[in-house]
């Protein structure tokens, strides 16, 4: 779960009004409505062929146009060293593109999977170093909330290229101009200088981040500001990694009012269709205990289970193979959000603890698992 941070700034009247920074940092997103961007701080950022993540909270209002989530590139002199990497959301569906000048050409990565619009998703880009012509190797990676929606072989060779420009929520084309200008909202946008797994994103996908995080290159979280208030006097986005001083500059943004602001953001938790999601009620009559039943039965098949659960409620967030059991510290109904390789849930009409079976409530959201067996998944259970 999202954690609030509050930080206090400092101004100083000295002669005239020296202001340190202007605002008080909540936990906000920032909105984009198809006009304003943020020129980022591109010293950090990878370099050329190097492997790196891309990650961030979106939503979008509507199944459209192409929307630039991100660009960085080479805007040298020749075209013969220009290259770029785009990474966007077009009709709802991911789509990473890449630019090696005129002997590579583009190469286009889509995912198959349409993600709904109005809602907030977890959209990573994960590029392996580039395997080489005649590799059967895959070295690009698409995922939506935690799971792999996608996986190619990148067709640019971009060793010898050096970024120079940093650009979010808009493509920056070597001539100059912006395009595909970004249409939605962007929360906690984040690059490392790895090729992150797809258990290592989901372990951090809800949860905010320190300044110190290893292989970290950029972070913003987009939480300066009053959510819909006047932020006028706010000029820059913070890079909470602290390798970029300066940090992105704001570019064309209202900032007053519920668009082309900074906004209110979502506990993201729950959210995102890539999971599966549960409801459960426990009190301290039927105990506060559950768990999580998986299916081990070989007449069914032969299961392997890699899971992530988060637990709801207590922020509590653990990876399984097994069974899951989790104990509250209080009375309450939790949802219980599950995505990784989760093949079977299997009740069975069996407590593996007092009143189990009682406990879970609904099932809210299917998710993108891959189910392998329903036999006797929820026999038994009230739901």
């Amino acid at each position: 779960m999202k954690q609030k941070k509050h930080l206090k700034k400092l101004c100083i009247l000295l002669l005239t009004f020296v202001c340190i920074s202007a605002v008080a940092q909540n936990d906000n997103a920032l909105h984009f409505n198809h006009g304003p961007y943020i020129i980022g701080d591109h010293f950090s950022l990878p370099n050329g062929n190097d492997e790196f993540t891309l990650e961030v909270w979106v939503k979008f209002p509507e199944l459209g146009d192409r929307l630039a989530i991100a660009t960085w590139a080479n805007d040298a002199a020749g075209d013969a060293d220009k290259f770029s990497y785009e990474f966007n959301i077009e009709a709802g569906r991911l789509l990473y593109t890449e630019w090696g000048g005129p002997v590579h050409g583009w190469t286009y990565h889509y995912a198959p999977v349409t993600m709904s619009n109005d809602i907030w998703h977890h959209v990573a880009f994960v590029r392996k170093a580039y395997p080489g012509d005649d590799s059967a190797d895959n070295n690009i990676f698409l995922y939506a909330d935690g799971v792999e929606v996608y996986r190619g072989k990148g067709g640019v060779d971009t060793s010898d290229f050096v970024t120079d420009y940093f650009t979010i929520g808009a493509l920056k084309f070597f001539s100059g101009g912006y395009q595909h200008k970004f249409s939605g909202a962007m929360d906690e946008l984040r690059v490392w200088n790895y090729a992150k797994t797809q258990n290592e994103i989901r372990g951090q996908m809800i949860s905010k981040l320190g300044a110190t995080e290893d292989n970290l290159l950029a972070y913003y979280p987009f939480d300066e500001g009053v959510a819909g208030g006047d932020n006028t006097l706010i000029t820059n986005v913070v890079d909470v990694s602290e390798n970029s001083p300066e940090g992105g500059a704001l570019v064309g943004f209202d900032l007053t009012g519920d668009t082309s602001n900074f906004v209110e953001t979502e506990d993201y938790t729950s959210l995102g269709q890539g999971t599966f999601i549960t409801t459960w009620e426990v009190d301290e009559t039927t105990g506060l205990e559950i768990i999580i039943p998986i299916n081990t039965n070989t007449f069914y098949g032969n299961y392997t289970y890699d899971y992530s659960v988060n637990w709801g409620g207590d922020g509590n967030i653990t990876t399984e193979t097994g069974n899951a059991d989790h104990t509250y510290q209080n009375a309450g109904t939790y949802t219980v959000t599950i995505s990784g390789d989760f093949p079977a849930i299997y009740f069975n009409n069996t407590n593996l603890i007092e009143n189990n079976l009682e406990k879970i409530r609904t099932v809210e959201q299917w998710g993108f698992i891959e189910w392998e067996s329903m036999a006797n998944a929820f026999l038994g259970a009230r739901i």
